[in-house]
């Protein structure tokens, strides 16, 4: 399907590298692009246990059960081979990928990007009832403002423009600081 295509196009020029890749999906629904990473980049030449792979795949989900299903169906594809699904937990994490500190952390840059990410414009107003409805302020306003990201790029969200604010051209604009 579109998840087998799509990171096998991306991820297949890496797999004969007997070198680490490590691969991040922004809005990891799921799982289904990160599962299929885990399956493409286990049968590759290169030798990589399914353990190892598993370890160096890594997430963003805004919605908590979302994300418990990704690590869940993660663990399970990798046959519980020798990675806790604890392990697999630590690396997919509840965030506002537009928000968080990619940079700052241990877990940037990442070798690749394997994303469907949302499509949904920011300008119409959430209810307060809406369960995102302080993420999706928080994106507004994250926005709103250049920031650090990679030093050898344009500053992130420089590229947004004063027109319509949607979540899929801040996910493109993030990607390449993620590599």
């Amino acid at each position: 399907g579109f998840a087998s295509q799509l990171v096998e196009a991306t991820l297949l020029p890496l797999c004969d590298s007997k070198r680490t890749v490590r691969v991040v999906d922004p809005s990891a629904g799921s799982g289904a692009l990160l599962i299929a990473s885990l399956l493409v980049l286990a049968r590759g030449k290169s030798g990589r246990d399914v353990a190892h792979v598993a370890e160096n795949l890594f997430g963003a989900e805004l919605d908590a059960a979302s994300r418990e299903l990704c690590c869940l169906l993660l663990w399970i594809v990798a046959n519980r081979a020798e990675v806790t699904l604890s392990t697999i937990a630590e690396n997919i994490r509840v965030e506002n990928a537009v928000t968080a500190k990619w940079w700052m952390s241990d877990r940037a840059p990442f070798d690749a990007v394997v994303m469907n990410p949302p499509w949904e414009s920011l300008r119409h107003r959430a209810s307060r009832l809406d369960p995102t409805h302080v993420e999706r302020l928080a994106s507004i306003e994250r926005l709103a403002k250049f920031g650090a990201g990679d030093p050898d790029l344009p500053p992130l969200f420089s590229a947004q423009g004063t027109g319509d604010r949607n979540l899929f051209k801040a996910f493109v604009e993030l990607a390449p600081h993620l590599v």
